[in-house]
């Protein structure tokens, strides 16, 4: 067990170096082996080294992994409870005999870096799990921070590569990756290039507000544009003055810092090359080069990575509703200028909903080159713009329909509705995703 981020008490100013000192002390009374891991200068300070991982190896033996579990979640009821976070569990002995290896090396390395300070270069060979692939990394790597290149550091160059490869869609979730050398920026410069009319792109970003702010920010990636959503959608006391009356939502707990904690990217769900990348790390150099982190991708897993981009989209879809709601902000936001906070928290006007419209142009957006149906061609696997008519059995059932209808209308009859039962849907829970 590592201390974690170190803590300042804002009365005292006085440092807490282990905030994990009483889960450590009650872990040992219960007899638990435990290992520390402790970073901190020599006159007690803090240092940039940050145990970041969290994995749990499951073993039917010393020996024997069977599957292990790992994610963003931190083990804590703010983890569980207030933060959107991911676990995933890989069934599956090879993967989870590399993590095992891992954890012997951090528990063999004390305070330092495993082993010794030696920083790797390259990403280790996928394993099969079944029908998909299964790369596993873990930090620290060589390289240069701020930067990612074709090879440095290893583990992000290998999912950039996997970004860059693109086809259809980009959906994504981070927790302050950095300033730069990001995979923020890996997909912003995708978007820039493929143009927003080829990629869909769409995530949510919690950024660091600085060290002034109340709370944190958060951004949505619409199109790849990150737009700053003030604090009203970031904690909604309400939706709006005209739907106070509806629910009531909750704002911000108090010792909570994080809102979106996950930290997942997934490319081309729907399309011939889905791939899903999360762990621990934060998506950025300085995870890379400085912390104990796991990275994970997984390739070629299609229902995984359409279970996670459906997750995605409903984070989404939870603040993009509501920053559509609200009225034009009165003053800006922390660290960016007026002008340029109007300017970007304001979508075009034909994203306001202003109400229902009173002629056919509502449905204007689902036509071809409207912006509804670019998202509904993405989530039906369709090329862009894609020539969509009936299927032949529609409308020979929508012939009948009509000549049926005329008699029905004679008798009467009381309306009826007919639901269809879809076969192909599991449910999961909110953080649970398996690979078998």
């Amino acid at each position: 067990m590592a201390n974690g981020s170190p803590q300042k008490n804002r009365t005292t100013g006085e440092i807490t170096i282990d905030p994990n000192a009483e889960a450590r002390e009650f872990l040992r009374n219960h007899h638990i082996d435990l290992h520390d891991r402790i970073f901190e200068t020599a006159t007690g300070g803090i240092t940039q080294h940050l145990g970041h991982n969290k994995f749990a190896v499951f073993c039917d033996g010393p020996d024997i992994p069977r599957f292990i579990w790992t994610g963003s979640t931190n083990w804590t009821w703010s983890g569980l409870c207030t933060q959107t976070n991911n676990a995933l569990l890989v069934n599956d002995g090879d993967v989870a005999q590399r993590f095992l290896d891992q954890w012997r090396l951090l528990a063999k390395s004390g305070a330092d870096y495993p082993p010794a300070g030696k920083k790797l270069t390259h990403v280790p060979a996928p394993l099969p799990v079944d029908h998909a692939q299964v790369t596993v990394s873990f930090t620290p790597y060589t390289g240069k921070k701020g930067t990612i290149t074709s090879t440095e550091p290893a583990d992000l160059a290998r999912a950039t590569k996997l970004i860059e490869g693109a086809k259809s869609g980009i959906l994504f979730l981070m927790f302050i990756p950095g300033p730069n050398g990001t995979l923020l920026e890996v997909i912003q410069k995708m978007n820039a290039e493929k143009g927003a009319r080829d990629l869909f792109v769409r995530g949510v970003v919690q950024q660091d507000p600085g060290p002034t702010a109340k709370v944190p920010s958060i951004a949505l990636a619409h199109r790849g544009e990150l737009l700053p959503a003030p604090f009203d959608i970031v904690y909604p006391e309400a939706v709006s003055t005209e739907m106070r009356w509806w629910i009531r939502e909750l704002k911000k707990l108090s010792h909570t810092n994080a809102i979106i904690h996950s930290k997942v990217v997934v490319v081309d769900p729907m399309g011939d090359h889905p791939t899903v990348i999360t762990g621990s790390h934060n998506l950025g150099t300085k995870a890379s080069l400085l912390n104990d982190e796991n990275l994970v991708i997984i390739e070629n897993h299609p229902e995984l990575a359409r279970e996670y981009a459906v997750n995605i989209a409903t984070i989404f879809n939870q603040y993009w509703w509501r920053f559509n709601r609200l009225p034009a902000p009165q003053k800006k936001s922390s660290g960016v200028q007026d002008a340029e906070f109007h300017a970007k928290s304001n979508p075009a006007p034909d994203h306001l909903w202003k109400g229902l419209k009173h002629n056919d142009q509502w449905q204007h957006k689902y036509l071809p080159r409207g912006e509804q149906r670019f998202e509904i061609d993405f989530w039906m696997n369709r090329g862009v713009h894609a020539d969509v008519t009936a299927p032949e059995e529609f409308e020979e059932a929508s012939t009948r329909r009509k000549r049926q209808h005329g008699r029905r209308a004679a008798h009467r009859r009381p309306a009826r509705a007919w639901f269809g039962r879809y076969r192909g849907f599991r449910t999961l829970t909110a953080a649970g995703h398996c690979v078998h």
